[in-house]
């Protein structure tokens, strides 16, 4: 057996049941922290570098789950993954700077880390709250992509109004809208993702989720996304993307192929932490040579990156700008785009 292999497939484990855990699919990244406050729990480090290089290893083992597309991700990429266990572990070092005791310290963390998941799980509401004025009586919402905070912005002002939604089918999530909204009466048109030139007229408002909010005040989310704010733009209609602050990422891209340069330059990282690790785990052989783990995809030769020009499928996910986007609805307030940086600082500081 291989200390890395059951270490990867522990913390894997969990984070495939976190996804998938209660009567209510989690948040990814709040899923990445409850993992994260796992390991700190079970940890036997004796000081916060050691602490510190468990927790950083395991965010490298949740993205390589990720990078591999697990249906319990239900499509979403690992970029909600990185967002949650940045801003987690720039939490982890925030409270080491407060207090001397490692113990004490520790104790401390997981604290306010339960703290924080309790209240991360209340965001949605807190959006819905804030949002559900900026839908008038009447409206026809037009919708791309799965999101769980969309829907339940969506649930709370068809409480109180009569709306429409149009959903374009973005891989089945627009019959995952209309399953969601049919208890509540609320008319749902699925159409294909080309077709929303043609119903954009019908639209009154364009509303999105986001898998991640970049420091330029963009979004990145569903494949498709961009296109679809452009026409809404085009149509003069009000875009507004509804997302929570644990989605807002360092991350600063200027054009669609940032996105595949920083995601070779994460895989790289982590490929090049895990190797690393492995070297310090395994066993020596009777020549005195590292032995090869076979459990290890990223000594398999056949393991493809998935941010390689060999990759068989399209990106899951685009960039759109700011320009194109009105207004955001978070957790932390309605926000405009120029905004975003600020609360990034305010996030990470």
């Amino acid at each position: 057996f291989y200390r890395r292999a059951r270490k990867m497939e522990r913390t894997c484990a969990a984070f495939a049941e976190a996804l998938g855990s209660g009567e209510e699919e989690h948040a990814v990244p709040v899923a990445a922290i409850q993992v994260l406050l796992g390991v700190i729990e079970r940890s036997s480090a004796l000081t916060m570098h050691g602490l510190d290089e468990e927790l950083r290893l395991a965010r490298a083992y949740m993205i390589a789950y990720s990078e591999g597309a697990p249906t319990e991700l239900g499509g979403r990429t690992s970029i909600s993954v990185v967002s949650g266990c940045d801003l987690f572990l720039r939490h982890v070092t925030r409270t080491y700077l407060e207090f001397a005791d490692f113990e004490e310290c520790k104790k401390e963390i997981l604290r306010r880390g339960q703290s924080f998941a309790k209240l991360s799980r209340s965001s949605r509401d807190r959006i819905a709250d804030l949002g559900h004025p900026f839908i008038s009586d009447e409206s026809v919402v037009l919708v791309h992509g799965h999101s769980r905070v969309v829907i339940t912005l969506l649930q709370r002002a068809a409480r109180c109004k009569r709306i429409s939604v149009i959903a374009t089918r973005a891989d089945g999530a627009g019959n995952f809208i209309a399953k969601e909204l049919k208890q509540l009466g609320v008319p749902v048109k699925i159409i294909a993702d080309l077709a929303i030139g043609f119903f954009i007229e019908t639209a009154s408002l364009l509303l999105l989720g986001a898998e991640g909010v970049v420091e330029t005040g963009g979004v990145v989310n569903k494949i498709g996304t961009l296109p679809t704010a452009i026409m809404a733009k085009a149509a003069k209609l009000p875009v507004y993307v509804a997302a929570e602050s644990y989605k807002f990422a360092r991350f600063f891209p200027l054009r669609q192929s940032d996105l595949i340069a920083a995601g070779r330059q994460e895989y790289a990282h982590n490929r090049t932490l895990l190797q690393q690790h492995d070297h310090l785990l395994k066993d020596k052989d009777q020549d005195g040579g590292i032995k090869k783990d076979p459990t290890n995809e990223f000594e398999n030769q056949n393991y493809t990156d998935p941010f390689s020009s060999d990759f068989p499928h399209h990106p899951p996910v685009d960039y759109t700008p700011p320009e194109y986007i009105d207004l955001l609805f978070t957790d932390i307030g309605v926000l405009t785009p120029a905004a975003v940086s600020d609360e990034l600082i305010r996030l990470y500081q």
